[in-house]
């Protein structure tokens, strides 16, 4: 028999979660201002000149937000202010969809250490979140492997597939299965593009069996799923386990479920 070989994974998924991950980014930086939690540690001319910036932001008058936060960058007296500055000319460009420019702000940010440890934490894995979206992947695996290690309590499935995303992209398939499986585990039915990227990553390794019991579980979330049972023939047929790849093409022949004439095709070879 002809091996054949596995069905190309969809990997449109892969940029579809990382803008959703990106506007989730966005809504974040806005609900948790950090302006909002600094007013104790600010004088009151310097709190009110912040606090009117931010209600440009809010109010989605960019354009005024910049012009004012450039004008009162060198009003403001601390080091902490200057910061907050910069950050909210990082969100303003953000939020014009301008990534290097606000990559920036946050970076220049960042450097100056003027934040407060849990607000420079929490920049961390702002300035990761923008390093992925850039294709700045060692960065973005630096910044987010940081802030993880910080904040272990704080880590989610989201996050580990964002870091799974960019050992992808640097080819370390060991590191991506170690990710996308944690991320698996964190919830209780995984997005398909989860299972599918720890799949293609068994596959680059070589673990056939891994990669049919990870098909085998998403199948029994995703069981109507046409394409998935074909790729699931195709790792047994890899495997070199004819006997699997035939019974789950009979199984999905007998469910209506693989049933076009590719499908009576490869069914009649394997007979």
């Amino acid at each position: 028999m002809v091996k054949q070989c596995p069905t190309k994974l969809d990997m449109n998924w892969s940029l579809n979660l990382m803008n959703k991950i990106f506007q989730l980014l966005i809504a974040t930086l806005i609900a948790c201002s950090l302006v909002t939690h600094a007013k104790s540690a600010l004088t009151k001319p310097d709190y009110q000149r912040l606090n009117n910036a931010s209600n440009f932001i809010e109010s989605e008058q960019y354009l005024q937000a910049y012009k004012y936060l450039m004008q009162i960058k060198e009003e403001v007296v601390s080091d902490y202010a200057q910061t907050l500055v910069i950050y909210n000319l990082g969100l303003v460009e953000l939020q014009q969809e301008k990534h290097t420019k606000a990559l920036k702000h946050f970076n220049e940010a960042y450097q100056r250490k003027a934040l407060t440890e849990i607000q420079q934490s929490n920049l961390q894995r702002v300035i990761a979140q923008l390093n992925c979206h850039e294709e700045k992947w060692q960065l973005c695996i630096d910044y987010l492997n940081r802030w993880m290690k910080e904040q272990p309590d704080k880590v989610k499935g989201s996050d580990n597939f964002l870091l799974g995303q960019a050992y992808t992209q640097l080819e370390n398939w060991h590191a991506v299965n170690l990710e996308m499986q944690t991320a698996i585990n964190s919830v209780a039915v995984a997005p398909k593009g989860w299972y599918q990227l720890t799949i293609a990553a068994h596959v680059q390794l070589g673990q056939w069996q891994a990669a049919i019991s990870l098909q085998k579980e998403m199948l029994t979330h995703y069981a109507d799923n046409h394409e998935f049972w074909r790729q699931l023939v195709s790792l047994h047929i890899q495997a070199e386990d004819y006997t699997g790849a035939l019974a789950y093409q009979r199984m999905g022949f007998e469910s209506y479920l693989l049933r076009e004439e590719r499908d009576y095709r490869l069914l009649a070879q394997m007979l």
